[in-house]
């Protein structure tokens, strides 16, 4: 019975120790993300889920929405395809976007944001489910 205590004990700190370095790192990027302007066109969440007004069409996608549709599950090639469109930019005739969001295109970053915190970001918005925040 003592045993299982303190198995539980270290199981318990060990998950307490692992999920405060989950939100310090998403924290960490939401910083970078904010840092870099991102927040300006891309809330964490649609529209509908915030309460704000679902006909205004915001700016980008949200963070959860572009998570959803390139979430590498789905397919091997969607992070390639998502950090070439967050490194060189979008092209308004071919956005996958359309009629949903205001924004034409996506700016190219080349020269704003190293490859690392491109690669940072991306693992944020792929992995978190931005409901905090």
């Amino acid at each position: 019975m003592h045993t299982k205590k303190i198995l539980f004990s270290l199981i318990g700190g060990a998950l307490a120790i692992f999920s405060a370095n989950v939100m310090a790192a998403n924290s960490e990027e939401h910083k970078l993300a904010e840092s870099h302007g991102c927040i300006a066109c891309h809330a964490l969440q649609p529209a509908s889920k915030t309460g704000k007004n679902p006909r205004a069409l915001p700016i980008g996608p949200s963070m959860q929405e572009i998570a959803e549709r390139y979430h590498a599950n789905k397919s091997p090639g969607k992070y390639q395809e998502l950090y070439r469109i967050v490194k060189h930019g979008s092209s308004p005739y071919r956005s996958k976007w359309q009629g949903k969001i205001s924004g034409l295109a996506m700016p190219p970053n080349d020269d704003t944001i190293s490859d690392l915190d491109i690669n940072r970001l991306l693992v944020w918005i792929l992995t978190d489910n931005h409901s905090g925040k």
